[in-house]
């Protein structure tokens, strides 16, 4: 298939790069928090939550997609294109810092935390130092050479990641998480002018700011919609409920997520340079993303059921017994963020081909949901309703996207499915391994060995059936 001889050492090369930098990245990602749940109580790491979760929020209120618009564009690679892109960034931070300084009182005094103000004025910063980044570093990706980028992104991350476990015996508190979060944004910017030098000029092409301003404005409100799906819970709950339960449920959500984000960051960013590639080859077009479900569902699925059988076991090793509270809650988010996961290549392939208003109507679907549930279900069933409420937002949006997808492309829903089913159903080896353990009085470390044993087993019989798997994702 020759989409298949052009794209395949663009993928392998750049698979392998975007894998080492993010699971090294995720690695640490994963040793911090096990470091802070132990140095930190769970008010702390709650406190924490409220900081990001408000800095996300203002972050998409004015996000036009300066990445994605460069990476899309054929011209993205142009000075001209970049001078337009880089000289909006830098406009949009230092108005949305205004914006954030004013409005930290107001935050304090919601939340009832008057550090809060001081808190998130000094995080607020990271606009400013992320929206000063070169765009030379987005046309890397652009080109599918990752190297440049992994470095930059990870490298900068796994900075912050050294420098807030250094601060945190100093400081004992949450200064060392603030801190240790701006650096990590500085480090990114550092790097990606060292790597990737970009010179500002006033040089601008009035063809290249309208094709510009036509993307930001087709992307504007889609990270808002992004938002409310993924940080709705974390306000609700902080208003609703403790911070010590805040703090508990934001751990067991960032453990949930880690090894699914490390797998959609790296889909993502290899679907959407190939997929703009290809987006007017509508067989090539459709049969990436089958590759792509069926690869997310080969190494997510043995993951789910490990998690949905396991959790608490889990949640005792990485962060300790007090954490186990919130076992159902990490379930619950592990699917729904597994689901989420499944819809990045349809959800790409609608930013590749320039519809990204088709992108939006998804995110719209996946918000009202959730800003309909969230409310009730944290009133009435606590942190159990707040991830449920995820869970049930994503699973009808899913619905909803595929149909578009298959009318948009004629994308086979049949192919599609029957490669979930048959991944699932080897992954449910790991039940019987839970269900076997659970007849024995063993000890919670047996029971996790066990599971760990029953996971690489199901993987393993993946692996077999690997050839049956590729001979039906081919689209004939």
């Amino acid at each position: 298939m020759k989409f298949a001889q052009t794209i395949k050492p663009f993928i392998k090369g750049s698979g392998i790069w975007l894998g080492l930098g993010s699971s090294t990245e995720a690695i640490f990602r994963f040793l911090r928090n096990m470091i802070l749940t132990r140095l930190l109580a769970p008010e702390a790491l709650g406190t924490m939550s409220i900081v990001l979760s408000v800095n996300a929020l203002l972050e998409v209120l004015t996000s036009v997609g300066i990445k994605t618009a460069i990476i899309q564009n054929p011209g993205g690679e142009e000075n001209t294109y970049l001078n337009g892109a880089w000289w909006l960034s830098v406009g949009r931070v230092l108005g949305l810092y205004t914006i954030a300084y004013i409005s930290a009182p107001f935050i304090s005094t919601f939340y009832q935390n008057e550090n809060l103000t001081s808190l998130t004025r000094v995080a607020f910063l990271a606009f400013i130092i992320n929206g000063l980044m070169s765009p030379k570093a987005y046309t890397a990706m652009k080109k599918m050479n990752f190297k440049r980028w992994v470095t930059i992104f990870n490298g900068g991350g796994i900075i912050g990641i050294i420098i807030t476990l250094i601060l945190v015996p100093i400081f004992e508190n949450v200064w060392a998480l603030v801190i240790g979060f701006i650096a990590e944004a500085f480090a990114r910017t550092v790097l990606s002018h060292i790597l990737c030098p970009y010179k500002p000029s006033f040089n601008f092409s009035h063809k290249h700011l309208k094709e510009l301003f036509k993307f930001a404005r087709g992307m504007f409100g889609i990270p808002i919609l992004y938002f409310i799906f993924m940080r709705t819970d974390i306000f609700v709950i902080g208003k609703l409920l403790s911070v010590k339960e805040l703090g508990l449920y934001a751990m067991a959500a960032n453990l949930a997520r880690m090894p699914l984000q490390f797998l959609g960051s790296i889909i993502n960013d290899l679907l959407m340079p190939a997929l703009s590639k290809k987006q007017d080859e509508k067989l090539d077009f459709n049969q990436l993303i089958v590759q792509s479900i069926a690869a997310i569902a080969f190494l997510g699925f043995p993951l789910l059921i490990f998690i949905l059988c396991y959790s608490a076991q889990i949640l005792y090793f990485v962060y300790g017994k007090s954490y186990v509270a919130v076992a159902v809650p990490l379930k619950i988010i592990f699917a729904s963020e597994f689901l989420r996961v499944l819809s990045i290549p349809i959800a790409t392939a609608y930013l590749a081909i320039g519809e990204p208003q088709l992108h939006r109507f998804f995110n719209i679907i996946r918000a009202i949901l959730m800003l309909v549930l969230i409310y009730p279900l944290v009133k009435i069933y606590g942190l159990t309703g707040a991830a449920t409420a995820g869970l049930i937002s994503v699973s009808i949006a899913l619905i909803y996207q595929m149909r578009v997808i298959q009318r948009l492309t004629g994308f086979n829903l049949k192919i599609n499915f029957r490669n979930i089913i048959e991944i699932a159903c080897i992954a449910f080896v790991i039940i019987f391994f839970w269900e076997s353990s659970n007849l024995f009085n063993y000890s919670w470390l047996i029971k996790l060995i066990i599971g760990l044993f029953s996971c690489v087993l199901s993987y393993l019989a993946l692996l077999l059936y690997l050839p049956v798997i590729k001979k039906n994702v081919l689209i004939k």
